[in-house]
């Protein structure tokens, strides 16, 4: 980002909750020129590209009014829980045809009834959770019960021994049911497609689409945390559905390129950038798209450095001319 600002004519300056100064509205900021870091005392910037968990201790709540009062924020993130934004989709219903049914539960007897109405194969996930932690697949094998996480699987013989784990281990969290959706590759790994949309040029938002494939057959996560792995978007949809590749990309295409402005219309908050993850579920000779989690709050670019350096430019730039005409909205 640094480098790239110097190429859009930006100052970049660094600083923390604890650099501010709300007595004459000052900070002890940092400015990177080649590999060299010079301290300089800055006015408030109008702008903050701010690190959206680094107002939460003493210092940021001491600087929040003033902030708040002063400062653009760019980077705001629908904070709610998983469960509360399928029902907004689900009740919205315009994009329903792609959500994934979706139930809190909180008693073993919930999970069993609803374990039964979904044949048996069913995900867990934690409410709160994030990167793929927590989550895992509970189906009956026609003579054992079975969970599996990404890496380990455990066997119970009957409801009771089920029952007894659920008690050990589920009770101390909220979590959230799925029925279980078969995007695998013909390998059988699993895999997803995120659809990162984040915001450029003119403050709209722009595509970056790409597999992300579990590198275990027997997993049920592809996140790149647990060890999955990308590649080409047009490569892996050839590989995979053959003559079909195309119908399959227009249909990721059309939730990508129109679901983020919908999801934006749900909110208030301007919301910078976000990832939609896909699943591709097989019926019969067709392939449905199935979104699997929706999230605004810190998305990861640890390997789209690039593009997002370019689009966060961009985006800077039309927040500095929205802000000097007075013409920004949706705050």
């Amino acid at each position: 980002m640094t480098l790239m600002a110097k190429s859009f004519g930006i100052e970049l300056y660094f600083f923390t909750a604890q650099d501010i100064h709300p007595e004459d509205k000052t900070v002890d900021a940092v400015l990177i020129e080649g590999n060299t870091r010079k301290p300089k005392t800055i006015s408030l910037p109008i702008i903050i590209y701010n690190d959206e968990d680094s107002y939460t201790d003493k210092a940021a709540k001491e600087v929040r009014p003033l902030i708040k009062k002063e400062c653009y924020l760019v980077r705001n993130g629908i904070v709610s829980t998983k469960q509360k934004i399928y029902d907004i989709l689900n009740a919205d219903g315009r994009f329903k045809k792609y959500l994934i049914e979706t139930h809190i539960v909180e008693t073993f007897e919930r999970f069993l009834e609803l374990f039964e109405s979904y044949n048996r194969d069913v995900i867990l996930k934690p409410e709160d959770g994030m990167q793929g932690a927590g989550i895992v697949r509970i189906t009956f094998n026609a003579t054992e019960y079975v969970i599996s996480s990404n890496e380990k699987k455990f066997l119970f013989k009957n409801i009771d021994e089920l029952k007894d784990y659920w008690n050990k281990y589920f009770i101390q969290r909220k979590y959230i049911l799925q029925p279980y959706i078969v995007s695998r590759t013909k390998y059988g790994n699993p895999f997803d497609i995120r659809l990162h949309a984040h915001r450029g040029a003119q403050g709209k938002f722009c595509l970056i689409p790409y597999p992300r494939i579990g590198r275990n057959p027997k997993g049920i996560l592809s996140n790149l945390s647990a060890g999955g792995y990308i590649t080409s978007l047009h490569k892996f949809l050839q590989q995979e559905y053959g003559d079909k590749w195309e119908m399959v990309h227009h249909k990721l295409m059309y939730l990508g390129y129109n679901f983020p402005d919908y999801f934006q219309s749900l909110f208030k908050k301007r919301i910078q950038a976000m990832a939609i993850d896909v699943g591709i579920e097989r019926i019969g000779d067709l392939y449905e798209l199935k979104i699997f989690e929706v999230q605004s709050i810190g998305p990861g670019t640890g390997f789209l450095e690039k593009e997002v350096s370019v689009m966060n430019m961009e985006y800077l730039r039309y927040l500095g001319e929205c802000l000097a005409n007075g013409t920004l909205n949706n705050e």
